[in-house]
């Protein structure tokens, strides 16, 4: 859970329900996320006149390469007491996505924005476990999904695909290689110990055959490996 969703936190402690939830996640300036604070800014969810670099340190943790990473860890480590959630997005076309225009649109109709540079990943992960702090992985693409394993991760948190394939992800329709995960990717994450969250969104106006036959794939495979699942949900 992320900051917005602070209302439900409070709601759900009330039943005695046990949970942990980070209060911001680490996203470079080019994300999805950061387009997300930007627009919440802009509408004045946080304040008048609140920019996205008011919201850093406080929402959204802005990290674009390993000065900011030096710069920021200290006050990650002390707003984080469990975990650290990072925004990873089609890692496997990170110098061709980052900062380039044509895979960015309007939230919330999709976004094909790069994520965290995929190179930034280990050394997040080194310093929050020396830390003591979990890291869960935020992933579009099985290549995202690869990263975050072989980077030691503890948690991925969606399935790929689940909210965007084909052309607002950024490939052809049609296409469904970037969000099929292999033997391999099963067989290492369960070397790992990593947890996989099938968190997801969907427009119900999409056609789901695609989706569904992508979701049918992975969660066999994850199944039939032993990789250890757990049920959750994007909404609220």
């Amino acid at each position: 859970l992320g900051p917005v969703d602070a209302g439900l936190v409070s709601r759900v402690r009330c039943r005695g329900i046990e949970m942990t939830w980070t209060p911001g996640v680490i996203a470079p300036t080019w994300s999805m996320v950061a387009d997300l604070y930007r627009m919440l800014a802009a509408d004045g969810r946080f304040g008048p006149e609140t920019r996205l670099e008011d919201l850093d340190g406080r929402f959204i943790y802005l990290v674009d390469d390993e000065d900011d990473l030096e710069r920021r860890w200290p006050l990650i480590t002390a707003e984080n007491h469990d975990f650290v959630k990072v925004i990873l997005g089609f890692s496997e076309e990170f110098a061709v996505r980052r900062g380039n225009p044509r895979y960015a649109s309007a939230f919330p109709d999709g976004s094909a924005r790069a994520g965290l540079d995929p190179a930034l990943l280990p050394e997040i992960v080194r310093r929050a476990h020396a830390a003591g702090l979990r890291v869960s992985a935020h992933v579009e693409t099985a290549g995202d999904f690869r990263v975050a394993v072989d980077a030691g991760v503890d948690l991925i948190a969606h399935l790929p695909g689940s909210w965007q394939i084909g052309e607002v992800a950024g490939y052809p329709d049609g296409i469904l290689d970037p969000w099929l995960l292999t033997a391999a990717d099963a067989r290492a994450a369960v070397e790992r110990g990593v947890v996989v969250t099938t968190t997801g969104w969907r427009d119900l106006s999409e056609p789901r055959d695609d989706r569904d036959r992508i979701h049918r794939h992975n969660l066999t495979l994850l199944r039939d490996h032993g990789v250890r699942v757990v049920p959750g949900s994007d909404g609220a």
